[in-house]
């Protein structure tokens, strides 16, 4: 109890300092889908099948889960305000993040198999496998792609397009295309060895890769359009979300009538979508955020924006940290086993959960690093003393 009062007492102390810095709603925005993201993947891993596809709280939670567009979008507006939007400054994260991603499914799936050996066998089976599992079957699943490394080849994809991603022509045109080809090329494959896997990471429409390039990319490039409008328009906000409202409208309308015309190809599922489905999403999410701007105006600055804003912070790290509690917590909880009423005690445990691990581990960080600059500087003291 007392780490999550201090976890809430320094994003107070904090806030004042990024509210001057950044965009409030940006980071309330991403804050949220921090928080969704637990509840949907506590879902997804707990829930039993008849928790996710027949109760209220499962049906919600997908919903909510429709959400990270949001987070996608609110990448790219980010990028365009960032001093390290340079062609190397989007090339470097991409890669260290391509890190990330695969060192997580390691956490995720490899480590409580082999060393823990705690993963449920209901898990194993549900890949139509069985224990032990063979090196390809442990490769499948560190290879897995989610969205993690979607946003880390974007990042290298930006990074080289660069110089005309300043350019809102540009980025429309190039947005578009992506979405365009999505239905075109999705399981399209190269039966070259290694290349099929490359492939699958771009136009995947199986679940190895959860989240391909193709559409997910546009999300990013759609954001990366309102932030340059926003710096062009001298930082004004509500001229860019009231734009990002009407683009987002307009997406909808032209997404839902594609879904409507062939509702397997421009939707096809969540996660390979076609056309329709992305232009929906986007539209959606761009709605969404211009409502938040207008809800935070009239809300009054609260614990609950401050908490939500340290999470928008730290959304990376976060991430990882909640996958490999979920995974890890199987061995404890099982694999789709939770009833609803089970599910919505899970909860608010898993939220809890992961900011207080996190809080904890980076105040364990702070602690061993002022150790040793604390040590560095008695050492160099004595250093001095010893010359004189």
């Amino acid at each position: 109890m007392s780490s999550n009062v201090a976890l809430t007492n320094e994003a107070s102390s904090n806030h004042e300092s990024l509210k001057k810095n950044r965009i409030e709603v940006v980071d309330i925005a991403r804050g949220l889908s921090v928080i969704v993201m637990i509840m949907v993947h506590t879902l997804w891993m707990y829930g039993s099948e008849l928790t996710q596809s027949e109760s209220v709280i499962g049906d919600l939670l997908h919903l909510l889960g429709k959400g990270t567009a949001a987070f996608l979008v609110l990448m790219g507006f980010s990028m365009a305000l960032s001093s390290r939007n340079t062609a190397f400054g989007l090339i470097s994260r991409g890669v260290l993040l391509l890190a990330f991603a695969y060192a997580l499914n390691f956490l995720k799936f490899i480590v409580p198999i082999t060393l823990f050996q705690t993963m449920p066998e209901s898990f194993v089976q549900a890949y139509q496998w069985q224990s032990p599992l063979n090196i390809t079957q442990y490769v499948y699943l560190l290879l897995t792609g989610d969205i993690l490394q979607m946003a880390a080849i974007t990042l290298i994809i930006m990074g080289i397009f660069n110089k005309w991603l300043s350019s809102n022509s540009f980025i429309i045109v190039f947005g578009l295309l992506i979405i365009a080809l999505s239905g075109e090329l999705r399981g399209a494959t190269l039966d070259i060895n290694g290349l099929g896997y490359l492939a699958s990471l771009f136009w995947s429409d199986n679940y190895q890769v959860y989240f391909p390039v193709f559409p997910w990319m546009a999300c990013v490039l759609f954001g990366r359009l309102f932030g340059n409008l926003f710096v062009q328009r001298q930082h004004d906000q509500g001229y860019t979300f009231k734009m990002m409202a009407i683009t987002g409208a307009g997406l909808i309308a032209c997404g839902v009538g594609l879904i409507a015309i062939n509702t397997e190809y421009h939707f096809n599922n969540f996660f390979h979508l076609g056309p329709g489905g992305a232009l929906y999403l986007i539209g959606l999410n761009g709605v969404g955020i211009w409502l938040l701007f207008h809800l935070i105006k009239i809300l009054p600055d609260n614990k609950i924006t401050q908490l939500l804003c340290w999470c928008s912070v730290r959304v990376t790290s976060i991430y990882v940290l909640q996958w490999t509690l979920i995974c890890w917590g199987m061995g404890v909880i099982g694999f789709k086993t939770l009833s609803p009423e089970q599910l919505m005690l899970m909860l608010p445990l898993m939220i809890v959960l992961t900011l207080t691990v996190h809080y904890l581990l980076e105040k364990g960080i702070q602690f061993s690093r002022q150790i040793i600059r604390n040590k560095m500087q008695a050492d160099s003291c004595s250093d001095r003393l010893n010359a004189s």
